[in-house]
């Protein structure tokens, strides 16, 4: 149930989509499990009064190259495995550019004093709160498995930037676009492009890149 914070914060931006003019809104979210909620009706708002309804006009949504960029938090102390999937999901259908991370402890917040409590973060090292790594488990999903649901999907989201990227700079894009998806695919193989592997061997290739990357120094 949302607390009156929220259902103030949801109603100010539904208020702005539905009535302002054209224009970037960005919404930030927070340790709230509520947070996605507001995100997620923000930005099916905007795309239904930007792209969809009548009142925008001809020349609007993605002709007027407006996108929608939204940050989510997967992995919620009691998302499901359905929940996860159905975030996911909303991110492929309704975000342009998703930036999707999962609850990371950072010392002194209330979260963390909550988490901890309740015996649920199982990595204290601070150089693994990059947000992308998943250091708190749920209480329906253990964390290695929540950030592989995560590494799954959102892998192919990002191959969608490709597209617009490559209209708004495609030099850059021919210079880098090889090195862009070798980067975002980093552990994967043909094998497991063609099906010859298990995705979670492929996934662990990628974790241990991720944590030869962060001894750098």
């Amino acid at each position: 149930m949302l607390s009156p914070r929220d259902f103030h914060t949801l109603q100010t931006l539904l208020m702005k989509l539905l009535f302002s003019n054209p224009r970037p809104i960005f919404v930030r979210d927070s340790a709230d499990m509520n947070a996605p909620l507001i995100i997620g009706a923000a930005a099916f708002l905007f795309r239904y009064r930007y792209f969809y309804n009548d009142l925008s006009g001809p020349h609007s949504g993605h002709r007027n190259q407006m996108y929608v960029v939204g940050g989510l938090i997967v992995g919620n102390p009691t998302d499901t495995r359905e929940a996860v999937e159905a975030n996911l999901e909303f991110a492929r259908r309704y975000v342009d550019w998703p930036y999707i991370q999962h609850p990371t402890p950072y010392p002194r917040t209330p979260m963390t004093e909550d988490f901890r409590q309740r015996g649920l973060i199982i990595d204290d090292q601070a150089e693994n709160y990059d947000g992308t790594t998943a250091v708190v488990r749920g209480d329906h999903l253990e964390a290695e498995e929540i950030e592989f649901m995560r590494w799954r999907a959102e892998r192919w989201m990002k191959v969608r930037h490709l597209r617009p990227v490559f209209f708004h700079s495609p030099l850059f894009v021919m210079r880098n676009g090889a090195k862009m998806l070798a980067h975002t695919f980093r552990g994967v193989t043909l094998k497991t492009l063609f099906g010859l592997e298990d995705e979670r061997t492929a996934f662990a290739r990628y974790r241990t890149i991720r944590q030869a990357e962060r001894v750098y120094l």
